[in-house]
């Protein structure tokens, strides 16, 4: 249904008091919502309402979820209803800040665009999934709920630290673009991936890796040098990408790595010795390795475009079944006749 003009909207509500979504999109001329919603709306979504600048000051009890995107005008909310699950807000340049508490029935909270948010209120202790971005003046976070699951935060260019997490029950970490953030704080046990994208100052990672882990992506962290020296024996998989000061792998590698993405690591000279149940090896891009470690036989996939500094594989690659060497200009290669080879 499209509406036009406030009294559209309030037309089409009197004419429909068992509503139970409600979705209204791109009207320019809608300043305001009517005072009283009806009473059974579950689901309100707003979105690209440049001229609405409130919300009614009761919402339904009945409301689980709410969602704003782009209402640039909005310059508050309402106290929102202990019946709500969801608050998803996007792109509300005007808006600085929230109605404190914060229901405690919230279990999905997800901020962006907020310029001008520099805190959050206390967190409810029901939530499990908090999403923050493009936050500039946020320099930290509240303390963080029992019931966490899932923290993403990117590009909030001021945040400087994270509370505490070991007390949650976090399982996905994703930290991107936070270039004030210099470390993260201890994690608990029950993490299982964690993603550290461009994130500048970060000098190194907690050296106690949760022994849930099962995933571990870091790209474009200059700063760090090394890995924790012990990584967890459930480790999967391992990206690291564009982190040109790091200079080598932990000693010890799990038996249980599949995946090792280790490219555009220039400061990178040598590899420790690999599992045998390894899948796939990427190191494209690592100029500085002068020579590769034994291949185990599992290995059916290597990936070593531009390094430059490699003059020979370890042997007859009998398992390989993909070898990608653009730009290894010095390597001489010798692979099984009946493989895949890609130049």
């Amino acid at each position: 249904m499209d509406f036009q003009t406030n009294q559209e909207l309030a037309d089409y509500l009197h004419d429909h008091p068992g509503l139970t979504e409600l979705f209204v999109s791109s009207v320019e001329g809608l300043t305001s919502l009517p005072d009283t919603l009806p009473s059974s709306l579950i689901e309100l979504s707003i979105y690209d309402c440049p001229a609405l600048t409130s919300l009614p000051r009761q919402l339904p009890g009945s409301l689980r979820e709410l969602t704003i995107v782009r209402c640039t005008g909005l310059r508050g909310l309402p106290r929102l209803p202990s019946s709500l699950t969801e608050l998803h807000i996007f792109g509300c340049t005007g808006l600085t800040g929230f109605a404190d508490p914060l229901p405690s029935s919230l279990t999905e909270l997800l901020i962006a665009g907020f310029p001008g948010l520099v805190s959050l209120p206390a967190l409810p202790g029901h939530l499990t999934e908090l999403y923050i971005s493009c936050c500039d003046d946020l320099t930290g976070l509240p303390a963080l709920p029992r019931s966490l699951n899932c923290l993403e935060v990117k590009n909030c260019a001021g945040l400087a630290s994270l509370p505490e997490l070991v007390n949650t029950c976090l399982a996905d970490l994703s930290i991107v673009d936070c270039p004030q953030l210099t470390n993260l704080p201890a994690l608990p046990a029950s993490v299982n991936r964690i993603i550290v994208r461009d994130c500048v100052a970060l000098i190194g990672l907690p050296e106690q890796l949760p022994g849930s882990l099962s995933e571990l992506r870091i790209h474009n962290c200059q700063r760090m040098t090394v890995l924790p020296e012990r990584i967890p024996g459930s480790l999967k998989e391992l990206h690291i990408s564009e982190n040109g000061s790091l200079t080598g792998l932990p000693e010890q590698l799990p038996g249980s790595l599949e995946e090792i993405y280790v490219s555009r690591c220039g400061a990178l000279t040598s590899l420790p010795s690999l599992p045998s149940g390894l899948k796939r090896m990427n190191l494209s891009g690592c100029t500085g390795l002068t020579k590769l470690p034994v291949l185990p036989d599992s290995l059916g996939w290597l990936d070593l475009r531009g390094c430059t500094g490699l003059a020979q594989l370890p042997g007859l690659l009998t398992s390989i079944e993909t070898l990608i060497g653009q730009g290894c200009t010095n390597l001489e290669m010798k692979v099984a006749n009946t493989k895949i080879f890609v130049i």
